[in-house]
């Protein structure tokens, strides 16, 4: 881009002296791509493109615009899609996508481009952190939950059986360029499934976001492209101040954000019907919940936070699950310390604090959670879904 005046002014993160990156929001900002791509790697001649089958077909004419703006840079654009869904985020995945690289002999100067939603994000960041000792990546993420949320802070990782983001590691792209125009092109389902993580950045830092994500419900909805934009931009802001603070996650700073997740992961990985924000959605309940039982939440924010996901259309139950399966990937949970598991809980609206709860009393936990009907067995509910 030529001109000043129109120049995409980035969000810059500091990881440390070495590591700063600037995040690009906007809406239709495909087409400066290229410039700002080549301005930060100006030794790129060669970048990979990596995405799935769906985000390849559906946005095909803007992989083209990203080619052609490259490829009159003098960067060879090459476009690998793999199969969509949270198994191809596995040694398998993981092994693809090496055979990518070698096949297209990707060098020292090459770079990885991870465009889709946080399957994507999170596998082909750990391939590029991995393949020739570290190959440079850039993130576009497509989905609300990536704009939001997973393309930011570094982190990559793929699953192991039923153990979410067990491998992995903290690996920083070149750049993120988030084009809000992808939204436009989510389902339903994919974007209230979205809305999930933008709920948990208002319910743990920011009461105003809460206030305006009420107000708004029906513009979201409906797509509306200037609300979206500032809610990826809000979350975005308040993501790259926790992970300022706490890069690698070693305080309770950085922790906060597993709000929801320590059961929202369990939930996802045993019954593969919940989309991830769907089975965080019911974990923020459930953790609302456990702060009320431990004295922490007035209900009536518990209330609230429970009817703004109705309102959105997200799960605040999980009727037919069985609790006892759900030990087993909590018991794993990252988090956990010794015989500890750290429960990230809200105080109020825009508030949370970290609980550490022994391991033996989980089962009563569970129980609770069963008897306030966050979690309702019914009679033929199986343990884990194989489809």
């Amino acid at each position: 881009m030529d001109s000043t005046e129109n120049r995409i002014e980035p969000i810059w993160t500091t990881i440390d002296e070495k590591t700063r990156y600037p995040i690009y929001i906007g809406t239709d900002i495909i087409p400066e791509f290229g410039a700002l791509f080549k301005e930060r790697m100006p030794r790129c001649s060669r970048a990979l493109l990596v995405t799935n089958q769906t985000v390849e077909e559906v946005h095909a004419s803007k992989i083209s615009q990203i080619s052609e703006s490259l490829a009159n840079l003098g960067v060879d654009l090459i476009v690998e899609a793999i199969p969509e869904g949270e198994r191809t985020k596995s040694y398998w995945g993981l092994g693809m996508l090496y055979d990518f690289f070698a096949e297209h002999q990707l060098d020292r100067q090459s770079v990885i481009i991870a465009m889709g939603g946080g399957v994507i994000g999170d596998l082909a960041g750990f391939a590029a952190s991995t393949f020739l000792r570290g190959l440079s990546l850039v993130h576009i993420p497509t989905t609300l939950i990536a704009q939001a949320d997973s393309s930011l802070g570094g982190k990559v990782a793929i699953n192991l059986a039923r153990l979410k983001n067990i491998v992995g590691g903290f690996y920083h792209p070149e750049m993120i360029y988030t084009d809000a125009s992808f939204l436009q092109t989510l389902n339903a389902r994919e974007l209230r499934a979205g809305l999930a993580e933008v709920v948990k950045y208002a319910v743990i830092m920011d009461e105003e976001l809460f206030d305006y994500i009420e107000t708004n419900v029906e513009n979201i909805i409906a797509k509306d492209p200037d609300v979206l934009e500032k809610l990826v931009r809000s979350c975005c802001e308040h993501k790259i101040a926790v992970v300022e603070a706490d890069p690698e996650e070693r305080t309770d700073r950085r922790a906060i954000l597993n709000y929801g997740h320590t059961i929202g992961h369990a939930l996802e990985s045993l019954y593969h019907r919940y989309l991830h924000g769907e089975a965080v959605s019911v974990g923020m309940v459930a953790a609302s919940y456990l702060a009320i039982k431990t004295e922490l939440l007035a209900p009536t924010d518990a209330e609230r936070q429970s009817k703004l996901l109705s309102r959105i259309g997200l799960p605040t139950d999980a009727l037919g699950v069985l609790i006892d399966p759900l030990l087993q990937p909590m018991l794993h949970d990252k988090k956990r310390r010794g015989n500890t598991l750290r429960f990230v809980l809200p105080t109020k609206i825009g508030a949370t604090t970290i609980k550490d709860i022994p391991k033996k009393e989980l089962p009563d936990l569970l129980q609770y959670l069963v008897e306030k009907r966050i979690f309702s067995p019914s009679e033929d509910a199986t343990a884990i879904d194989e489809g």
